[in-house]
Parts: C-alpha cells; sequence; structure tokens
C-alpha cells in the first residue's frame, strides 16, 4: 500500500469519526446534593474550584469547540468520565461523611503535589491556573475539613 492510499484512507477515517460525536448531556443537579451545599466552602474556595476543578469533576462542564471533533472528544470525554468518576462536586452529598472527607484530603493532596489541576488542562484554560496563594487557601481548607 503506498503512503498516499494510506493518507486517503486516514482522512476518509478522520470524517467518518465526525459522525459518531460523545454525549455531551448533562445530568440534572440535585443542589441539595452539591459540594457547595454540603461543604458550604468559602466563596473563594468555590469560585477556584469552579474555575480549575467543574468541567471535569462535575456536571456543569463547559465543553469547547475542540470537544465536537473526533477523535479529540474521545479523548476529552475520558478524561471528564474519569475525572467525576473519582469526584463528582455535583454528587458530593451522596457519599457518607468520612468519603466526603477522604475525598477532601485527596483535593488538598492532589493540589499540594501539583496533580490538580492538569498542566495541559491549564494551558487551554487560563481560568484554571491556581495562583500560590489561592493553592495555600485551598490546601489549608481542605486539610481542615478533612
Amino acid at each position: 500500500m503506498t503512503k498516499k492510499k494510506i493518507f486517503r484512507i486516514i482522512i476518509v477515517l478522520i470524517i467518518v469519526m465526525q459522525f459518531f460525536q460523545t454525549d455531551k448531556s448533562k445530568p440534572p443537579i440535585e443542589e441539595k446534593n452539591t459540594f457547595a451545599a454540603e461543604a458550604n466552602p468559602p466563596q473563594e474556595i468555590l469560585t477556584a474550584l469552579k474555575d480549575a476543578c467543574y468541567d471535569c469533576h462535575s456536571y456543569e462542564t463547559k465543553y469547547p469547540w475542540y470537544t465536537y471533533v473526533a477523535p479529540v472528544s474521545f479523548w476529552i470525554r475520558g478524561h471528564i468520565k474519569g475525572g467525576r468518576g473519582k469526584l463528582n462536586f455535583s454528587t458530593f452529598g451522596e457519599m457518607n461523611e468520612k468519603d466526603q472527607k477522604h475525598l477532601m484530603h485527596e483535593c488538598a493532596e492532589m493540589i499540594e503535589v501539583g496533580h490538580m489541576p492538569p498542566k495541559g488542562y491549564v494551558r487551554l484554560h487560563n481560568e484554571a491556573y491556581i495562583e500560590e496563594t489561592t493553592k495555600t487557601v485551598l490546601i489549608e481548607w481542605f486539610n481542615k475539613n478533612s
């Protein structure tokens, strides 16, 4: 098979992939079960989390244009599914207190070691960048409440 044929096949596959969009529907949110209602964080904490975390860790995901282009859409959908599976701020109140405290401890740890928010995400979403002073406030608040 020539390089030209392989290139054509790849192009056709990419075009066909566009007909298979990922599910971007947002489940309804019960306000009483949200992190905001359950943990009652200060507004500064909630704003930082919404800016840096909620796209992958809640049902309040904002989908930019590139999430409608396959195969990128499949990759991002996997990240969102994985993020919600580990921590979903929209369903935080459905967990028992022990699990909530454990997750808050994990949040502090992930921010402290620099795993969250992911650097690649921050590159595409400037609003997700967390200043060092805000990181300190988040870490202290999560540790105090875990």
